[in-house]
């Protein structure tokens, strides 16, 4: 089965890392583009049976509960999406009310993704967020007190001020949300972005990589797993649909820069809501250029990793592998455990480098 993915690209404003396609809300174009994507939805209906279904964004809870409602009953009835499927909505902390949450809840949502980012004050404020710490922590109890048992927030590292010491605030902070899953991503300075313009002082590389090791360490110590680069999950509580996107599994993406995989091809909306809103049907072709290449990079990103009899099934194991691989596990890049191969939280910090060094006769 194959997921959905639906982009809502409205803000209040734009943070100043942020390169993801959004644009100020405003009723009417939301009220527009809302009504835009309940035709892809129809234009796309019978393609495919979903099981799971991701909206983001963008702000997606600045969108009314019947419009999200509407969303999720669409994909029930055009897409066969089952009343158990996985089906989640990213969320900014001032945007949720304990009565916003309890319509979410009642809507179909039974995953929230909410973007915390920090739990130091001084630090959201440093990144251009609007919720403050109190706020973060209100969101989140008023969703477990409405219901939600599978919430998931993002942090990020890397950002401004943030040191060791902050980084152990945001931890604490982790540890006493009661939440399911967290993402755990690095800032990265865009370059069409206020940052990517004017960049603010960040720790440097050396230091980032001491804060993951140190935020990937005691994650496992409050019990979560980590499964992917830059994700940990409690109690099974993975993100089901973006692991099809790291098993290189099928997406339909609906939405002004959208993307979608399906039939071995990709293909995207432009990131237009005007060009969008007028003709849904529109979008650009890409082809993977090396699909091998793209299912390794993705393998990679899990701690599941390959097996050598994958390798070898895809023609890539011989002798001069098997020797590069052996050097990245002496060096603690790699484990090799029951012939699987999977990325240390060290090799992690430089997959590209190490895909490179182990397949660059690809």
């Amino acid at each position: 089965m194959i997921g959905l993915y639906v982009h809502i690209p409205f803000c209040h404003g734009k943070c100043p890392y942020c390169d993801f396609y959004s644009v100020r809300a405003d009723k009417q174009k939301m009220d527009m583009y809302h009504k835009a994507l309940l035709r892809e939805f129809k234009l796309r209906s019978g393609v495919k049976t979903a099981d799971t279904l991701y909206i983001g964004g963008g702000t997606p809870s600045l969108l009314e509960v019947s419009q999200i409602a509407s969303i999720v009953d669409s994909a029930k009835g055009l897409y066969n999406l089952s009343n158990g499927c996985e089906v989640t909505v990213e969320c900014n902390p001032c945007t949720l009310t304990k009565e916003k949450l309890s319509g979410l809840k009642a809507a179909g949502i039974n995953r929230l993704s909410i973007g915390v980012q920090s739990g130091v004050d001084c630090e959201l404020k440093a990144i251009g967020r609007k919720h403050n710490l109190k706020t973060a922590q209100q969101a989140i109890d008023f969703a477990r007190e409405v219901g939600f048992n599978n919430i998931s927030i993002d942090i990020m590292i890397g950002i401004p001020g943030q040191t060791k010491e902050s980084l152990k605030k945001t931890l604490l902070f982790i540890k006493k949300a009661d939440i399911d899953h967290c993402s755990f991503y690095q800032m990265k300075i865009e370059p069409n972005t206020p940052f990517g313009i004017n960049p603010p002082k960040v720790p440097c590389d050396d230091e980032t990589a001491e804060l993951y090791l140190f935020a990937v360490k005691n994650l496992e110590e409050m019990g979560f797993k980590q499964y992917e680069i830059s994700n940990f999950a409690k109690d099974k509580k993975q993100c089901k649909h973006n692991l099809k996107y790291w098993h290189r599994q099928e997406y339909l993406g609906f939405g002004a820069s959208a993307h979608s995989f399906l039939d071995g091809k990709r293909f995207y909306h432009k990131r237009d809501i005007y060009k969008y809103m007028n003709d849904v049907s529109f979008v650009k072709y890409e082809k993977s250029t090396n699909s091998v290449f793209e299912w390794l990079m993705l393998k990679f990103r899990l701690n599941s990793g390959i097996t050598k009899d994958e390798l070898q099934k895809n023609g890539i194991l011989n002798d001069e592998l098997e020797c590069r691989i052996a050097k990245l596990q002496d060096a603690g890049f790699l484990n090799m455990k029951d012939d699987i191969i999977s990325l240390t939280p060290k090799g992690m910090l430089v997959q590209n480098a190490i895909l490179l060094n182990l397949f660059h006769k690809l």
